[in-house]
């Protein structure tokens, strides 16, 4: 509904912008993935603008992430445990997952319009995202912080979880900062 909205108002392109989950297990927090290819939840090979593509490619290796190319794959849930991103990984053979890309994408297709996705890394494959986290988080992807507090006051052993987590943010973060000081030149469609 969103993207629709944005085109309803004359935009002209798409941009996939956010963060992923790995699969790869030679991802880490704060890598860049830049893919040829959204796998939506169904199977379905949607690929994106190759000019585009290659010219952000290009901008942002002159920055200070890794940038890799391959494939995401789309789910319409949270692929929060080990098993199941190495299971993903084995089905799709995709670097990332991300549940908003193939959308976007999807919708780009049907309009006739180039579509880009940018997506940096938080959770490695070998990371668990907790529970706990997923459960104290609304629908828009906010944590709720007091029902967070309430957990960790129950597991204590949490807190190591969650500092893990907060570093993986912050490297995710890092990547995301720079490319958006530099958002006129990677994210130009021309």
């Amino acid at each position: 509904a969103a993207t629709n909205a944005l085109l309803s108002e004359g935009g002209d392109a798409l941009i996939s912008f956010g963060t992923a989950g790995a699969l790869d297990t030679g991802l880490k927090a704060g890598d860049i993935i830049i893919p040829e290819n959204i796998i939506d939840s169904s199977g379905e090979m949607l690929s994106l603008s190759s000019s585009w593509r290659d010219k952000t490619v290009q901008q942002l290796r002159q920055g200070p992430a890794r940038v890799y190319d391959g494939n995401i794959a789309g789910s319409d849930t949270v692929i929060a445990g080990i098993a199941d991103k190495h299971a993903l990984h084995e089905q799709t053979a995709a670097l990332a997952v991300d549940m908003e890309s193939a959308l976007i994408t999807a919708t780009a297709r049907h309009h006739a319009l180039p579509a880009l996705t940018v997506r940096v890394i938080v959770d490695a494959a070998d990371m668990a995202i907790p529970g706990s986290v997923l459960a104290g988080t609304d629908a828009f992807g906010q944590v709720q912080v007091p029902a967070l507090l309430a957990k960790v006051l129950l597991r204590p052993v949490l807190i190591r979880e969650l500092l893990q987590l907060g570093r993986a943010f912050r490297a995710a973060s890092h990547s995301m900062r720079w490319m958006g000081q530099h958002a006129d030149l990677i994210f130009s469609p021309n």
